[in-house]
């Protein structure tokens, strides 16, 4: 069965938006691409406001260092 592929990203960002999980995306320089509702309700910050930020903007300061270093080896190792 082919699907239409716009049907399929329409019906991903769907669910993306309705779960109650937090979901955030990020690429491997740690910028946040992708914000749901659920990461606003639990941060605080708007999907325009998150987006084209650093992770830091979620990431308390006394633990960006520990953060960055696990960010590091997940990019390196492809984890």
């Amino acid at each position: 069965m082919n699907e239409d592929p716009r049907q399929v990203s329409q019906l991903a960002e769907l669910i993306l938006e309705q779960t109650a999980d937090a979901i955030i995306y990020a690429n491997r320089q740690g910028i946040i691409e992708r914000w749901n509702k659920a990461a606003t309700a639990l941060f605080g910050y708007e999907c325009v406001e998150a987006n084209g930020q650093s992770l830091d903007l979620i990431i308390p300061e006394s633990l960006r260092a520990a953060h960055w270093r696990g960010f590091e080896a997940a990019v390196v190792q492809g984890a």
